[in-house]
């Protein structure tokens, strides 16, 4: 069967792939650029780098990362944040012949990536670039390497390796998910999204559950 998901795309006219997220921002008065330090509870708030005072805070990063900012976590908890794991995922930005396809796999064993995205075809009029990809940390020396295993594709513009690409599923992941999430649940603190709460979320189920966490937070059922 086709994939529902995949019958049929678009995308903004202004040919620029934060459109869509700066439309979900508009009015929100977001302040970006903070580096959060540290998070502790003091008299019922939530205080951020020991100057900012919360009523409420939502936790969208990694779940692993929270024993870095967040103090007072016990020693036995800390254990599981630490089981959780991870898979990076290294990938270049190449120019290329033009794709007849959206994106493609590449089951060949002797190929060094597994996944090719056209992402020329996200532009108006179309543009012959891709993006290759592989799981795991390689540098770009290695893709200038392999690329030429496929004649599509052309010289190398860009190399980004994402360090949270997908949650591992390993034997610890379940357990060591629900004790997290439990223990911020506890506190008060709310974990949310992909990796937040670490379940394979596409955006469309974040999108879903956040709307259905705005609903319950304003209901007051949180």
């Amino acid at each position: 069967d086709p994939m529902v998901e995949a019958s049929g795309f678009r995308y903004p006219k202004s040919n620029n792939q934060n459109t869509f997220l700066e439309a979900l921002a508009k009015g929100l008065g977001l302040k970006l650029n903070y580096q959060v330090n540290s998070i502790e509870k003091a008299n019922d708030k939530w205080i951020i780098n020991g100057e900012k005072q919360y009523d409420l805070i939502i936790n969208t990063s990694p779940l692993d990362m929270i024993p870095r900012v967040l103090k007072g976590i016990s020693s036995d908890v800390k254990a599981y944040f630490d089981k959780l794991k991870f898979n990076k995922i290294s990938n270049v930005l190449c120019e290329s012949d033009e794709l007849d396809f959206t994106w493609a796999y590449i089951p060949d064993k002797n190929i060094g990536f597994h996944r090719i995205i056209n992402i020329g075809k996200f532009f108006t009029p179309a543009k012959n670039y891709c993006i290759v990809e592989k799981l795991g940390e390689f540098n770009v020396e290695y893709f200038e390497k392999e690329k030429v295993k496929i004649p599509k594709i052309k010289s190398i513009i860009d190399h980004n390796i994402t360090a949270h690409a997908y949650i591992l599923f390993d034997l610890n992941c379940v357990k060591s998910r629900k004790e997290t999430l439990a223990y911020l649940n506890s506190i008060g603190l709310i974990s949310h999204g992909r990796f937040g709460e670490w379940e394979y979320y596409n955006m469309d189920v974040c999108i879903k559950r956040s709307i259905d966490l705005a609903k319950a937070i304003k209901s007051k059922n949180l």
